[in-house]
C-alpha cells in the first residue's frame, strides 16, 4: 500500500500545463504564471489506485510514454520549489 502525501508550498495547480492530453508517445509540460522557472527533480506517474508506475529523473520538460500502459495517470512533478500535480490520459 502506497499513500501519496503532498505539500505544495502555495503552488498553483493551474500553473502546470500538461500537453497533449490525451497523450500518445510523449508528454510535455510547462509552467505558467509562477514568476520563476522551477528546477525539476523528478516526474512520477501514479495510477488511479495511487501506485507509482514510473519515476523519471530528468530536468527536461517532456517524458516518453512509449513503454507505459494506456490508462489515466496522476502526474507528480517534484521541483526544488515544491510539487505540482496533474492528470493525463495515455491512449
Amino acid at each position: 500500500l502506497q499513500i501519496i502525501v503532498s505539500h505544495t508550498k502555495d503552488l498553483n495547480a493551474s500553473s502546470l500545463i500538461l500537453y497533449p492530453n490525451p497523450a500518445r508517445d510523449e508528454l510535455c509540460f510547462r509552467f505558467e504564471h509562477t514568476g520563476f522557472e522551477p528546477e525539476i527533480i523528478s516526474i512520477s506517474l501514479f495510477d488511479v489506485a495511487g501506485q507509482c508506475i514510473e519515476t523519471f529523473r530528468t530536468s527536461e520538460h517532456f517524458i516518453s510514454l512509449a513503454d507505459i500502459a494506456r490508462a489515466l495517470y496522476i502526474v507528480v512533478i517534484k521541483t526544488r520549489q515544491g510539487t505540482w500535480h496533474g492528470k493525463i490520459v495515455h491512449e
